[in-house]
């Protein structure tokens, strides 16, 4: 069976190299169900720069579509395997992510440098991993949250973080019918949270806290509406009595 790193001159688009990277990801012999997880990417790296090379192709907008092709037949083959996300280690993240550095300025200004950052970061990372694409945007996107985090709640102290905690409980279940990505971002932009104190049972607690005073008010206002439908009934049921 054809392996990617096994390239012939007929093989000159998008669609022939799918089908190569299907063909090597299920062949017993291309080593790809050895190679450990983590470095299952960096294998098919392997054959999406073998296949470049082979083809002597230099049209970037062309490679950035192998590329694209490479991360989403990689990340589908990995819910079909149950393989987990590509999680890169503190080393890893030095060698694939430019340095973050926090600057002392308006939170404006911070988010705007953790933003830059991280689109930096994730293209830098690409010409190292792009077979991770996925999973690398995932990581990016915990750590821009995590640095917006640490950044909004540098000066939040014990009592405070307790009661943005309640405010985050209240909050967080409306916010989900924005989807997950911006529940995230608004609540670690708008809700001034210290991450120190993210593990500890009092921290826990507040959460809930605010998750019943929700649960709460959503019932009374259910009950307010009830209400105020049967009194509209009963009165238009004694008005038709009447006449």
């Amino acid at each position: 069976m054809e392996n990617p790193r096994e390239i012939h001159k007929d093989y000159t688009s998008t669609g022939e190299f799918s089908r190569l990277l299907h063909t090597a990801l299920n062949n017993q012999n291309s080593g790809f169900t050895k190679t450990p997880d983590e470095q299952k990417g960096l294998l098919v790296n392997g054959w999406l720069k073998d296949y470049v090379s082979g083809k002597g192709i230099t049209d970037e907008k062309e490679i950035d579509a192998l590329k694209q092709t490479a991360a989403t037949i990689f990340s589908e083959e990995k819910v079909v395997l149950g393989l987990g996300p590509y999680v890169p280690t503190e080393k890893e993240c030095q060698i694939l992510y430019e340095p973050y550095t926090a600057r002392k300025s308006n939170v404006g200004d911070a988010i705007r440098n953790i933003e830059t950052w991280r689109e930096k970061s994730f293209r830098k990372a690409l010409t190292v991993r792009p077979a991770d694409r996925d999973d690398l945007n995932k990581h990016l996107h915990n750590l821009e949250l995590q640095h917006i985090r640490e950044f909004v709640g540098q000066e939040t102290g014990y009592v405070k973080d307790k009661a943005m905690r309640v405010i985050e409980g209240i909050a967080v279940q409306p916010l989900y019918l924005l989807g997950t990505n911006v529940r995230e971002r608004v609540l670690a932009e708008y809700i001034p949270e210290s991450p120190k104190y993210d593990h500890t049972p009092e921290s826990q607690t507040a959460s809930m806290v605010g998750a019943v005073i929700f649960y709460l008010l959503l019932c009374t206002l259910i009950v307010k509406v009830v209400k105020r439908r049967l009194g509209r009934h009963r009165q238009f049921t004694t008005t038709n009595e009447i006449l």
